[in-house]
């Protein structure tokens, strides 16, 4: 179809809280350079599934548009989050599998190891929660990485949180 053609954005269909772009577009040349350039992902092979905010940077950069109306825009907490850390060029992959939001590569991950689980978070966080989370990206061989975004400032702090041992 001509959504899959290089001078026109590739169309997405909204599943759930991802994005699904179909085989027969997300394997031509166009989207799938992008999605090494901007997702720092390798060669896709059947449906791209995209997360959120995957989806939404690839719709900031005029790569594929939504078939659905719904809030993949940078406004919220987590997708600015995930554009701060693919803005200073990491390659930014789903954490849910370690218990954090994000995890954070140098490289693609069929090529390195993630460095940092990354949890975003608010002052009024239950540190317990935290403490937990932090245990169980130390015992993965990342280090937990939490990030607080400003709602006032939108400014973004990164705190690496280790535990003291005496």
């Amino acid at each position: 179809s001509s959504l899959c053609m290089a001078n026109h954005p590739t169309l997405g269909h909204v599943l759930g809280g991802r994005v699904v772009v179909p085989a027969s577009c997300a394997q031509g040349d166009f989207l799938a350079e992008c999605v090494a350039s901007c997702l720092g992902r390798s060669a896709v092979c059947g449906d791209l599934v995209l997360s959120r905010e995957e989806a939404s940077a690839l719709t900031a950069s005029g790569r594929i548009v939504v078939d659905e109306s719904i809030a993949i825009g940078l406004t919220d907490k987590r997708s600015r989050v995930f554009k701060h850390f693919l803005s200073r060029g990491w390659v930014v992959r789903c954490g849910l599998k370690f218990g954090s939001d994000f995890l954070l590569y140098r490289d693609t991950p069929e090529e390195s190891h993630a460095e940092y689980g990354v949890r975003v978070c608010d002052l009024d966080q239950d540190w317990s929660d935290i403490l937990g989370w932090s245990r169980l990206a130390v015992s993965t061989a990342k280090e937990a990485l939490l990030v607080i975004v400003s709602d006032e400032c939108s400014a973004i702090t990164e705190v690496v949180v280790q535990r003291w041992q005496p």
